[in-house]
């Protein structure tokens, strides 16, 4: 390679490696495949969800109508009780929504943590991206029908314990 493909190179991994990551939305999630969805009174209206998930009658339902009002009407229900529904089933399909949503951590010492000032506080469980790596493996394997069976050697400081012990059933 050329001194120039190496620099080009580069900048398409540091691309790679700045691109959003949203696990309310979905958004940068590459975890398992996902649709692009519109529901317009939701809290992030555009949202990624697992292409897995789209089989759910109440979801079905909710993406043809684009929205939980709508989806209420038609089913003669209320609001809270479609999105209720809707973050029920998604929490089950959806891992990085759930450990967002759902599980808290204490902000570890980096330079971020000490800028924000939140070394310590109880901050949502995003996952990095050693972490989402790792969680790809586990959706094929789960996807696959096929025992979870992983040995990671030298996992220290990259948040691979704090994973498997929030994923555990």
């Amino acid at each position: 390679m050329t001194k120039e493909e190496y620099i080009k190179e580069n900048e398409r991994r540091w691309e790679e490696i700045r691109k959003p990551y949203n696990p309310a939305s979905g958004e940068g999630s590459d975890c398992c495949e996902r649709v692009a969805v519109h529901i317009e009174d939701a809290e992030h209206p555009d949202m990624y969800l697992p292409k897995m998930m789209m089989d759910e009658p109440v979801i079905d339902i909710i993406c043809k109508c684009g929205s939980f009002s709508k989806t209420a009407e038609i089913l003669n229900t209320t609001i809270d009780v479609i999105v209720v529904a809707f973050v029920e089933i998604r929490q089950n399909y959806d891992f990085e929504f759930w450990a967002f949503s759902f599980i808290k951590i204490k902000e570890k010492l980096s330079d971020d943590a000490i800028k924000r000032g939140s070394i310590g506080r109880s901050v949502p469980f995003k996952l990095n991206r050693g972490q989402r790596k790792l969680l790809r493996y586990l959706y094929a394997l789960w996807m696959a029908g096929t025992p979870i069976r992983i040995i990671v050697l030298k996992a220290r400081q990259w948040g691979c314990s704090t994973l498997i012990q929030i994923a555990q059933p």
